[in-house]
């Protein structure tokens, strides 16, 4: 049965699509699992981490996969890195939310999709969402579908504030429609532990109310990790074998140990 993992935040900028892009192409590349990322993200970053073009003619995202419920197999693209395929997004994808919210059951449609293809879906190890920092219907429909749920933060006031608000939202959206909270995970990215912010903000998610869901490895601030992004590939491409690429094995090999991959 594939393992369905959302990763997710409320503020912007925090660098979750990196992460998401990082853990697919670890289980992919370092534990030889097959990943399916679907990018739910109307930014399309991920989209276009994975090289594949949503302007190009004939292209179908996953918003076409919902609205017109097309075939799975007609919309799935090849990656540059083995064993590891898409479900892209684009800019499209906003109008997706008003097309969900004019639906009875809205919560429930990329899970009745999912269901609806089980045979497809099940030929992978793991599902991984990338979304909007957000907690847009399209948003509930990803947590709703998925197993577990990987909040990612920064060490910053807005990130702070962005952590509680998604955490206590997501809570009472899973009260409203009976279902598990499946947040099982809070990731500290682009920490600088010499600053005091940086401090505090560790010691805050270690010793307060979300010390069951941090994870004990971090993901340090980092100029590698900038240019990373800017030549859109996951650290262990380009950088591989750095301590930045260290600091991804490990939150990866955390998390299975964890049982949320």
């Amino acid at each position: 049965m594939s393992k369905k993992v959302s990763v997710a935040a409320m503020k912007g900028g925090v660098g979750k699509t990196l992460l998401a892009v990082c853990i697919a192409s670890t289980l992919a590349l370092e534990y030889d699992k097959k990943v399916l990322f679907i990018d739910t993200d109307a930014q399309a970053n991920s989209t276009n981490y994975f090289g594949i073009d949503e302007f190009k003619k004939g292209y179908l995202s996953i918003k076409d996969a919902l609205e017109n419920n097309i075939n799975p197999q007609e919309i799935i693209n090849d990656t540059y890195i083995d064993n590891l395929k898409i479900i892209g997004s684009s800019i499209y994808v906003t109008s997706l939310e008003l097309y969900l919210f004019q639906q009875s059951g809205r919560e429930n449609k990329i899970k009745n999709y999912i269901k609806k293809n089980e045979e497809f879906f099940e030929e992978f190890d793991y599902i991984i969402f990338d979304t909007s920092p957000s907690m847009s219907v399209v948003n509930q429909n990803v947590f709703t579908a998925t197993d577990n749920i990987i909040v990612i933060t920064e060490p910053s006031v807005g990130g702070a504030k962005g952590v509680d608000l998604f955490i206590d939202l997501w809570a009472g959206i899973a009260e409203n429609l009976n279902i598990d909270n499946k947040i099982e995970a809070l990731i500290l990215n682009r920490l600088v532990e010499r600053t005091n912010i940086g401090k505090e903000f560790k010691s805050y998610l270690k010793n307060g109310e979300y010390k069951d869901i941090i994870l004990n490895n971090m993901v340090t601030e980092s100029v590698t990790f900038k240019d990373a992004e800017s030549y859109q590939q996951p650290i262990n491409l380009y950088k591989p074998g750095s301590k930045y690429h260290k600091q991804i094995q490990n939150i990866v090999k955390e998390l299975i140990e964890r049982k949320v991959l």
